[in-house]
């Protein structure tokens, strides 16, 4: 059953720093932070998943759009298998990677039947 919209893998993000730093470039959170403006408007109000966007405790997580209260869920850094589990639950994947063209996480929805949304 899918129950949220997307899943988008911030592998292990500088949760201490708010998301910026290396990994969050990479990963291009500052973009993920603007498109979840829109995306959980009322207009869209659409629901995700954020992967390892808590530190490892699970005690503090990187700042998200206050629209998103209540819409997005986010988690420490996963095992395979657990980011499986939520990918499984999802609409699409949400992959707006700058420098990592070729994302692993892409052949591994692909392989799920899941849709990408990629940059």
């Amino acid at each position: 059953e899918k129950i949220y919209d997307f899943v988008y893998s911030g592998g292990d993000q500088e949760v201490e720093q708010d998301c910026v730093g290396w990994a969050s470039y990479n990963k291009n959170f500052s973009f993920v932070r603007q498109a979840l403006e829109v995306m959980c408007s009322p207009e869209f109000n659409v629901t995700g998943v954020l992967v390892a966007n808590k530190n490892k405790a699970g005690t503090k997580a990187c700042t998200i759009p206050a629209a998103c209260e209540g819409k997005m869920v986010q988690t420490t850094f996963l095992d395979q298998g657990k980011f499986f589990g939520y990918l499984a639950k999802a609409r699409w994947a949400f992959l707006p990677q700058i420098c990592d063209a070729s994302p692993r996480v892409s052949s591994q929805a692909l392989s799920m039947n899941i849709p990408l949304l990629m940059n």
